[in-house]
């Protein structure tokens, strides 16, 4: 049975929103509830895994109180979709320690989805052009994963999209063993299924050059492929 995550998205635009909530509504993602403006803590707005709030044009006071707002709410990670992360909500949400995902606001529909997925199970992350500008405190979901060569390279296999009888043919062994080290694979990163690894693979610089085998990984970013 597939975990559903819930999201509640918050856009002054209907047409921007209506489009999110038609790109987040998938066999694993449900909108819960959405509204064109924020406003104070409303009890009869359940919990949600995830919060999209889409930042649009207004005053730094302005921003400020939606910060405080978005603090009131039952929600376990916010995403944050805005033109540039320095802006008082942001910088506001980010001294508060509140878990928080940052991402450009033309996000594609598919990096969206996907964002979701890794905000519901990770406290802090930034993509792309966000990741420059980021904090000390902001930190990659990845940073106290150890992988060991093997692993690494297995993850580089599923970015290239090859099956376990394919992958089990270059490693000369058998698809039984691919299968073990896959589920070992998909346990450490804390992910449903190999699409969601490859994917998490290329987007946090795990399969790009090399390292030595147990050595933590550093901070890679989450990269927004358009």
């Amino acid at each position: 049975m597939v975990e559903m995550i819930s999201v509640a998205v918050v856009c002054h635009g209907a047409l921007i929103r209506d489009a999110i909530i038609d790109t987040l509504v998938t066999d694993d993602i449900s909108v819960a509830w959405s509204s064109d403006e924020l406003g104070a803590p409303d009890a009869s707005r359940s919990f949600v895994d995830v919060g999209i709030y889409v930042l649009g044009s207004g005053s730094e006071v302005h921003e400020r109180q939606e910060a405080q707002h978005l603090l009131g709410f039952d929600v376990g990670n916010w995403i944050v979709l805005c033109d540039d992360k320095q802006n008082a909500l942001c910088r506001t949400l980010l001294a508060r320690d509140l878990p928080l995902a940052v991402a450009p606001i033309d996000l594609s529909r598919s990096d969206l989805r996907e964002l979701v997925r890794l905000a519901a199970r990770n406290r802090r992350l930034c993509v792309d052009s966000m990741c420059d500008r980021c904090p000390a405190t902001i930190v990659n979901p990845l940073a106290d994963v150890s992988l060991s060569t093997s692993q690494i390279q297995m993850m580089r296999y599923l970015a290239e999209g090859l099956s376990n009888k394919e992958i089990a043919r270059i490693d000369h062994c058998s698809e039984s063993l691919i299968k073990v080290r896959l589920r070992s694979l998909l346990e450490k990163l804390a992910v449903r299924n190999r699409t969601q690894a490859a994917v998490l693979a290329a987007r946090s610089g795990l399969i790009s050059g090399s390292r030595e085998p147990g050595k933590k990984i550093g901070r890679p970013t989450l990269v927004n492929k358009r």
